[in-house]
């Protein structure tokens, strides 16, 4: 040091402060999402184990990711005990055709992703506008375009959005009532259960009908119908009246 030159001091970085956002995308940290279910699956892992084995790094770079991992629902616990969240396994185990859902619920997680979200749902938006509304909700204005791509790019790997040059769009949640391929959800196809047993039930009755008359008409029997009739006779009665009721009886075969 020269003389008359004074010493340099460390000044450690001072973080900006403003609303929090993940400084890791969802498409990055998947991968130790999964390495992460993998590692807890018999238990909870302390966090030198979390750092090493599943971040594969160390002090504050590991810090921030780990940090990432919990605002999208994806890591629980303390320096401790670590494990996996429940849509962590979700999303670790479903089948691709499943699995949009939870990665739009894991990209919706952080509240000033989900804020901008509801703002702009189903609009192609500037990303310049994305940015002011950010930064009306309290992300700092020298962070708000990193948010803003972490956000993009998370929404992007959910499916919930599409880069386009200088503008972004937003697309509408997937349904978790309706499957991908357009099909009734069980629980309606189940209220339609008793349907198929009544139809069911009557088609057995109208068959057996049939073979019974197809049976009689082999042995040269044809099936007429049986039924009772009364008459009532009293000395008021018109007898001509009388005489056609008799003729209609008889050539239905009742008498």
């Amino acid at each position: 040091m020269a003389d008359g030159e004074a010493p340099k001091r460390n000044v450690p970085l001072r973080r900006k402060g403003g609303t929090r956002y993940p400084k890791h995308s969802l498409d990055q940290v998947l991968g130790s999402s999964s390495k992460l279910v993998s590692k807890t699956h018999l238990g909870a892992i302390t966090k030198d184990i979390l750092f090493a084995g599943v971040l594969g790094t160390t002090g504050s770079t590991a810090e921030i990711k780990a940090s990432s991992l919990k605002q999208f629902g994806l890591l629980e616990g303390q320096s401790d005990a670590y494990t996996a969240t429940s849509l962590a396994k979700s999303i670790n185990s479903s089948p691709p055709e499943e699995i949009n859902p939870l990665l739009q619920e894991a990209a919706l997680t952080p509240v000033v992703f989900q804020q901008l979200y509801e703002t702009f749902h189903g609009d192609h938006v500037a990303i310049s506008k994305i940015r002011q509304r950010a930064i009306e909700l309290k992300v700092h204005p020298d962070l708000a375009a990193e948010c803003v791509a972490k956000y993009m790019a998370s929404l992007s790997e959910a499916k919930l959005g599409t880069a386009d040059g200088s503008s972004f769009a937003h697309k509408e949640r997937s349904a978790s009532t309706t499957s991908d391929n357009g099909e009734a959800p069980v629980e309606a196809q189940d209220n339609n259960a008793d349907d198929l047993y009544d139809g069911h039930s009557k088609n057995a009755a109208d068959d057996k009908s049939q073979d019974t008359s197809e049976r009689l008409q082999e042995n040269g029997s044809t099936p007429r119908a049986i039924f009772h009739v009364n008459v009532n006779l009293d000395a008021s009665l018109d007898t001509d009246k009388l005489e056609r009721h008799l003729k209609l009886l008889k050539q239905y075969g009742a008498i």
